[in-house]
């Protein structure tokens, strides 16, 4: 009689292990906290490649049957592939899952239930299977995401929230199905775990089971993918996705930066002071075209923002004065400032965001027409770090600006000046400028040649040298930058009355230029053109356009002599621009 009641209680543990398998996978789910992970016993791996039985099978058999009676013999193989088929459902081992920290672990289990299905059908495009047939299927919907579906064929439930966001604009190709490569940022102890996933054969009936769970990622990868996101794209949709992903996008690493000039349209005071105040440790700020934010938005936005280093407000021309004092309220710490074509510019603003941003580096004020040489002189002498000032379109910024900089700023290395109302003897004080590497002239009406070679002369570390538009500058001019200058790799001389012999100048000194436009140089010849092409041998671009004297016979020669250049005429401009639309299918052959 006990051995059949052993026996009776041993066929209904069988029966409940062979006909409920999923209810008890559905609870190892649970009690884990993501889709796919397990606390079984290790595999054992045999030599066919198939797992063998592994150790301790007979204490497992008794928590589901009689912990007091012996398995049969006419039922211990049933119960053998009973339980290897549940085991064919787990794809990670027990030392696997003690190699992760208790924090992952935490992480993990802190996931909702209702949005497992969620992050599976997310993960599912993101880790491999050992499956071929579904690997292949996997890479085909990989290209077109707009094609990934469910197992079952449909898009998943109403009621839970969508991971649809486009991944493949984003760097998640870095961590796709085929190449297994190492997530950036991830520690060797997960990459171990993606290489013995590489080799698991988990599958569930005809359905592949991802090898691992994206939220068993060690947080610092997982802020590392998010940081490719734009802010609408963090906000609006991965922090919908589960507590997990919400909290990670909480992370102060992915508020460091703060771009909301690709969504201006929509942003107003409400969001820049939402977005502003998440955190405290914003170190830039792009708010350029942002043409709904006012001076109150911006003041209560910058006022979390105590540690900010970078500050755009390109084109926001509806701030005032009192937006600007605000600036030199709150950011003392900036470093680089940008107010192109801010007109609500002031001298007087200016003078306190100087004087109160001494650490300034970079500073542009390109079409600001406010602004003079009162506020100017307090910049230099305020901001002794000074390495970027770019003035452009303003016939205020006189000579006296010049003096100021030439005595205070000693360590410019980038001066824009174009079309301000600078003569000869401004331009003769910027010699003193000797760190200059990058300096733009162009359309200064009272430029002349002394004064370029003054400068040419004492400005030897100069790269970049725009001189465009001023008719004053001659070959000896150029010929004196081409001698003095050997590290010029960008020159600019377009509608400049210069002949061939200062393109014979150039070729011979000039050996590191490698962008030359002389465009509207009406006297230029194609022997010049064809002098300077064979002997600088770094030169990439060589601007031609409106040159009347080099036929197009002797630019077509040139193309095919040197195929390493590009040069620019309005005739290989059109045929270049014509091929590129036939290729994207705007214009069809007839």
């Amino acid at each position: 009689m006990e051995d059949d009641r052993s026996t009776d209680s041993d066929e209904e543990g069988e029966r409940t292990m062979l006909i409920n398998p999923d209810q008890r996978r559905d609870q190892d789910e649970t009690d884990t906290g993501c889709c796919v992970l397990s606390n079984r016993d290790e595999h054992q791996p045999g030599s066919s490649g198939v797992p063998q039985e592994p150790k301790g099978v007979d204490s497992t058999v008794s928590r589901i049957s009689s912990p007091k009676a012996e398995q049969p013999d006419s039922s211990k193989k049933n119960t053998c592939k009973a339980k290897w088929s549940f085991k064919q459902r787990s794809c990670m081992k027990t030392s696997e899952k003690r190699s992760l920290s208790s924090s992952q672990e935490n992480l993990s289990s802190d996931l909702p239930r209702k949005n497992v299905k969620s992050c599976h059908k997310f993960m599912k495009y993101l880790f491999p299977s050992s499956c071929e047939a579904k690997r292949r299927e996997r890479e085909r919907l990989l290209g077109h995401p707009e094609d990934q579906v469910d197992n079952d064929g449909s898009r998943g439930d109403d009621d839970e929230p969508s991971t649809s966001f486009d991944m493949s604009s984003r760097t998640y190709g870095s961590v796709s199905a085929t190449k297994h490569e190492t997530l950036p940022g991830s520690s060797s102890q997960v990459s171990k775990e993606f290489e013995k996933c590489k080799q698991c054969s988990c599958v569930d009936g005809d359905s592949p089971v991802p090898c691992g769970h994206f939220n068993l990622l060690p947080p610092q990868v997982i802020t590392h993918i998010f940081s490719f996101l734009t802010v609408r794209e963090l906000i609006c949709t991965a922090a919908l996705v589960c507590t997990h992903w919400w909290r990670m996008s909480q992370a102060s690493c992915l508020w460091l930066e703060i771009r909301l000039c690709d969504h201006n349209a929509s942003v107003t005071d409400e969001v820049l002071i939402s977005v502003g105040s998440r955190h405290r440790s914003v170190r830039l700020l792009n708010l350029s075209d942002c043409l709904k934010i006012t001076n109150n938005g911006l003041s209560r936005a910058l006022s979390y923002c105590g540690v900010l280093r970078e500050l755009y407000l390109i084109r926001c021309s509806q701030l005032t004065e009192g937006a600007f004092l605000s600036v030199a309220k709150h950011c003392l710490n900036l470093i680089h400032l940008d107010l192109s074509s801010c007109t609500g510019l002031t001298d007087q603003s200016l003078k306190s965001i100087a004087e109160q941003c001494p650490r300034l580096q970079k500073l542009r004020l390109k079409q600001c027409p406010h602004i003079s040489d009162l506020s100017l002189q307090v910049v230099a002498s305020s901001c002794r770090r000074l390495k970027v000032l770019t003035l452009t379109d303003n016939d205020k910024i006189t000579d006296v600006t010049l003096e100021s900089l030439a005595t205070h700023t000693h360590n410019l290395e980038i001066l824009c000046l174009q079309n301000c109302g600078i003569h000869p003897p401004g331009v003769m004080q910027i010699s003193k400028l000797q760190h200059l590497k990058k300096l733009d002239l162009s359309n200064l009406s009272t430029l002349t040649p002394e004064a370029v070679k003054l400068v040419a002369k004492h400005c030897t570390l100069l790269d970049t040298l725009n001189l465009s538009l001023s008719k004053e500058v001659s070959d000896d001019s150029v010929s004196c930058v081409a001698v003095s200058c050997k590290r010029l790799s960008v020159l600019f001389l377009i509608s400049c009355s210069i002949t061939d012999r200062a393109l014979f100048s150039i070729g011979e000194n000039s050996l590191q230029l490698e962008h030359l436009d002389i465009s509207w140089c009406s006297y230029i010849t194609g022997k010049g053109a064809a002098f300077v092409s064979s002997r600088c041998p770094r030169l990439k671009y060589l601007g031609l356009i409106r040159c009347n004297k080099v036929s197009d016979n002797v630019v077509e020669g040139l193309v095919n002599d040197h195929p390493g250049i590009h040069y620019s005429t309005f005739l290989l401009d059109s045929k270049r621009l014509i091929d590129k639309a036939r290729e994207q299918g705007f214009v069809t052959l007839e």
